[in-house]
């Protein structure tokens, strides 16, 4: 009997220790949470738990839990907020499982999710969960590329600026940027490379920026030379873009063009290369030659020779010459009536560049005259002193004639 006492008493005792630590009367907490996918995903849902216990010493006898999402949280109309657990006697638990939304314009980072529970229906005890937001959208924005020279010529140097901003509100790390000047082409009969003419001085084609915060802005510079014979043409340079998110889960990829446009104005020379108007007071051809001595096409080439007071045209002032290749020339002629010494010709060059841009060119030159006597002794033109003499002998041969008639009849006659 003694030893069924003292176990009773020992029971007794041990059940006074187990809640000596708990409160008197009913009391709710919230004994932990788990939340998936880790981190959550903006634009996206997230599974909740929440434990609910009761670690007074009664019972709680209405038990009742509410979330409360705010912005960015948000449950869906099947999704009920309010849960009644009813009784909760104590050391008793529960878990209560919520689908929640994340709207697409979350922040990143440690987002609050309220709620608030009571044991008994009046005193209501408010919390709140730190939730950790991913964010998925566009990160980095290329805000403007700067290409100097705008057209550059074969031989010289172009500089690529990229100014780039992280449009996030988090950080972002390991930025990458990439020229592609290596081309690779998949064909039927297997991948072919080829480069562009284009190659990195001062620096690699690549530049990398190991971390690049919220809302800061970031520029990159290449420095490329353009092969010598390269074709003027516009090129078009792959450009790769890569990174990762603040926590290094994510790696994003973005590509894009830039164009470089390589080519120059072309260099045109005009001259006469032909003229038979040697004086003033006369007419003639002009044999009139252009001359690309440039890298770059001249396109629909239009010659227009323009009224002056110095000379007279008597052909059609305008020629169309065509295209004219680097290296080539095309002539064109013109019938004039010189009416000065050294009449100045003008000259009007219409055509187009490489790109089809309108250009225009005017040039005046000088025609060389001379003196009649000049041209005469330089050998332009023929001197009128040999038939000068043929004409006398043949006056004189003539007065001879006659003279030798009229003398054969006075002789007759006597």
């Amino acid at each position: 009997m003694k030893k069924i006492l003292v176990l009773v008493l020992l029971m007794a005792l041990l059940i006074n220790v187990t809640y000596a630590d708990r409160p008197i009367g009913a009391a709710i907490t919230v004994d932990s949470l788990k939340y998936e996918p880790y981190p959550a995903e903006a634009g996206s849902y997230m599974n909740i738990w929440i434990k609910m216990e009761n670690y007074g010493t009664k019972t709680a006898d209405d038990a009742t839990f509410i979330l409360e999402p705010q912005f960015p949280f948000s449950l869906d109309e099947s999704e009920t907020a309010e849960r009644h657990v009813g009784q909760l006697v104590t050391g008793e638990e529960v878990v209560l499982e919520y689908k929640v939304r994340i709207d697409e314009d979350a922040i990143e980072g440690n987002n609050e999710l309220e709620f608030k529970f009571t044991n008994d229906g009046n005193a209501w005890i408010i919390h709140t969960f730190d939730i950790f937001v991913n964010t998925h959208d566009t990160m980095l924005n290329t805000q403007e590329v700067i290409v100097e020279p705008s057209e550059v010529a074969p031989g010289e140097i172009v500089s690529i600026s990229l100014m780039l901003k992280n449009m996030a509100d988090s950080s972002i790390k390991d930025l990458r940027a990439e020229l592609e000047l290596t081309q690779r082409d998949v064909l039927t009969t297997g991948v072919v490379y080829s480069e562009l003419p284009l190659s990195p001085i001062s620096s690699t084609n690549i530049l990398m920026a190991k971390r690049v915060g919220a809302g800061e802005q970031k520029v990159f510079t290449f420095n490329l030379r353009v092969d010598a014979d390269a074709e003027p043409k516009v090129y078009r340079i792959p450009l790769v873009l890569t990174y990762s998110d603040e926590l290094g889960n994510t790696t994003y990829e973005e590509r894009s063009v830039i164009a470089v446009p390589v080519g120059k104005s072309p260099d045109i020379m005009v001259n006469i290369d032909n003229s038979d108007i040697y004086y003033a007071n006369s007419q003639g051809d002009v044999l009139v030659g252009i001359y690309n001595i440039g890298v770059s096409k001249i396109k629909f080439l239009l010659l227009e020779l323009k009224e002056s007071e110095d000379y007279e045209i008597l052909s059609t002032p305008k020629v169309y010459l065509g295209n004219v290749d680097s290296d080539d020339y095309e002539t064109a002629e013109f019938q004039i009536y010189a009416n000065v010494e050294d009449p100045l010709l003008e000259l009007v060059l219409n055509y187009k560049d490489e790109y089809n841009n309108e250009q225009q060119n005017t040039v005046n030159l000088n025609m060389k005259t001379y003196s009649k006597r000049d041209a005469k002794k330089y050998g332009f033109i023929q001197s009128n002193t040999g038939s000068t003499i043929v004409v006398v002998v043949l006056i004189l041969a003539l007065a001879g004639f006659i003279y030798f008639k009229k003398f054969r009849k006075k002789k007759k006659r006597r």
